[in-house]
């Protein structure tokens, strides 16, 4: 917005220095974002044993705080952008099982005297009311101008907020991924639409200029830079098309795509646009210098600097991990707490190798729960491995890292046998014999890994099926019946459990093996569970030792990989290789 303009202004303002006894005064302001903490807020590793340290986390954020404000004192501007409440033990121990007044996010944000944030797709993954609980224990606003209710351009929360500091007004506008909608199941934010970035950003730069007269604008934007997932009609990533497409942005902090970066472009009227994003997990900061000279109302001269902080070095902050140190041991207490007893070993390597006890309690689960004819599920880490005997909170968090709802959507017959021909040709090559290498691995330095996401091993129940890898990719899956004995039909419309993640279209590989474009994808959705999948497991797990019981573990019987010799030679190799002993 100043740029443009600095040079007209400096020639005036020499000439009014001149005759004129008015003083211009430099102010220097610092802007400082995290973006992606995902519940990081102390450094613990509370997936792992007791006491394990991690990198990043808000501790060692107010640790540099406590720097700078000695430097810049309320010059120092602290803003977050997204995705603060969900990702951690403790951010679901806040969310799901601690029901005080407190909550911690929003009180460690306050403690760092954080000015202004916005929201993440995954904040809204808990529902509208932990969304609202978050908002509320914050002491400073919480923006997002893209997010509406629905039919309508009234956005749920404010969409920008003024900072005055000397006399220096910084409008910060805050928005939200599209992506949002693509990954949150409809009855999670129903009522509510999130609207394109750079659309919206063309809408409200214009008012806030008018009504506001704003020296800088600043964006905190939960949207990487660019591209990304597409549901056919919205973009996940919008930082980099709304800089360049809407004039008047000073500085966008942006997040969501976990890369720190640094970046000036041009927008459309040629004027320099900061763009910078700390990359995840507080493990860095944006920093922002912005020196600013004015006389009286008008800006003369205007400097942007912006950098990558990085807190590797950086201790956390003693005071505040031990102002929370009760919250802190009741969350490893939870986490080593028992849920119950499983029957038989869940194992990531037996995953990736056909029928497992993984998946085949995750399929029982979801049909269970929606009642569904058909699901489809995945494992999520290969190397992990759970004994049986005692389940804890701990194994269910490393189990199921995610916190989906289980949804219930219509696909047809040759839809679901499209999805597993996909995904065998993403998980396994075609052989010829037991010597060949099935699994789809890697060669790296470091030994073998498999080439893609743990979780394109899809597999489904309900129904009956073979996987044949001596044959190519639209050839393989050859489904006998349903499951109870009943035919099955390619034309027919099955109610399919899935994951909220593969029902909203958040998953473009899966859009692709389904033939659907995201949206189309999300007009399948019938409903999806208020709970997520975890808390769904966790429930089962209490109900089954209230009665006295295990939970069942059987690998299914439903399908396998044949010819079954020569599979089980070649994937007995693979196995061996992926662990290194080959």
């Amino acid at each position: 917005m100043l740029r443009r303009l600095l040079h007209i202004v400096a020639i005036a303002a020499a000439l009014i220095l001149a005759g004129c006894s008015g003083r211009v005064r430099t102010i220097s302001v610092e802007m400082v974002a995290t973006s992606d903490v995902h519940g990081r807020l102390f450094p613990f590793d509370f997936s792992m044993p007791y006491g394990t340290q991690q990198d990043g986390g808000l501790s060692r954020v107010s640790t540099w705080m406590k720097g700078e404000r000695k430097k810049y004192g309320e010059r120092l501007l602290y803003f977050d952008i997204g995705d603060m409440t969900q990702g951690t033990p403790l951010a679901y121990y806040v969310r799901t099982a601690d029901f005080s007044r407190s909550y911690a996010p929003s009180e460690v944000l306050n403690r760092l005297g954080c000015t202004a944030a916005t929201i993440g797709n995954h904040d809204l993954e808990g529902g509208i009311n932990n969304l609202e609980r978050y908002a509320q224990a914050c002491g400073f606003p919480i923006l997002c101008a893209n997010m509406c209710y629905v039919g309508t351009n009234m956005s749920y929360m404010d969409s920008y907020h003024i900072v005055e500091r000397d006399g220096l007004r910084i409008a910060v506008v805050g928005m939200i991924t599209p992506y949002a909608t693509f990954k949150i199941p409809h009855s999670a934010i129903d009522g509510f639409s999130v609207y394109d970035v750079r659309e919206t950003a063309a809408r409200i730069i214009p008012y806030i200029q008018e009504k506001e007269h704003p020296h800088i604008i600043v964006g905190l934007f939960h949207s990487g830079l660019e591209n990304g997932i597409t549901d056919g009609r919205q973009f996940e990533n919008e930082t980099m098309e709304t800089a360049m497409g809407v004039p008047g942005f000073d500085v966008i902090f942006y997040g969501h795509d976990h890369i720190a970066s640094v970046r000036k472009v041009a927008d459309c009227n040629g004027d320099s646009v900061l763009l910078v994003n700390p990359g995840p997990y507080a493990q860095n900061l944006a920093v922002v210098s912005l020196n600013v000279s004015m006389q009286g109302d008008s800006v003369v001269d205007c400097s942007l600097n912006g950098s990558i902080e990085s807190l590797a070095d950086v201790d956390p902050d003693d005071g505040l991990v031990k102002q929370y140190a009760d919250k802190i041991d009741r969350v490893w207490k939870y986490q080593d707490s028992i849920a119950g007893r499983i029957d038989a070993p869940l194992d990531g390597y037996e995953a990736v190798c056909g029928p497992s006890t993984i998946t085949g309690l995750f399929n029982s689960l979801i049909m269970e729960k929606t009642g569904c004819e058909v699901s489809i599920s995945s494992p999520y880490s290969e190397s992990l491995h759970i004994e049986s005997g005692d389940f804890t909170m701990r194994d269910a968090w490393n189990l199921y890292p995610y916190e989906n709802n289980m949804t219930y959507m219509m696909l047809k017959g040759s839809e679901i046998v499209g999805v597993l021909e996909y995904f065998s040709g993403r998980w396994m090559n075609t052989i010829k014999s037991g010597n060949d290498t099935l699994l789809s691995m890697t060669c790296t330095e470091n030994g073998y890994r498999l080439s893609n996401r743990v979780f394109d091993f899809m597999t489904a129940g309900g129904i009956n099926y073979t996987v044949d890898v001596t044959k190519p990719v639209g050839h393989r899956v050859n489904v006998t019946s349903m499951s109870d004995g009943k035919a099955f039909n390619p034309d027919k419309l099955y109610m399919t459990g899935v994951s909220s993640f593969l029902a909203c279209g958040a998953y473009g590989p899966f859009c692709e093996a389904v033939g659907l474009k995201g949206y189309e994808l999300r007009s399948r959705e019938l409903f999806s569970t208020t709970s997520d999948f975890r808390y769904d497991m966790i429930t089962k797990f209490n109900l089954k030792t209230e009665n006295g019981e295990e939970m069942h573990a059987g690998k299914p019987d439903n399908w396998k990989i044949i010819p079954e010799k020569m599979a089980s030679a070649a994937l007995a190799r693979d196995i061996r290789l992926l662990q290194g002993s080959e």
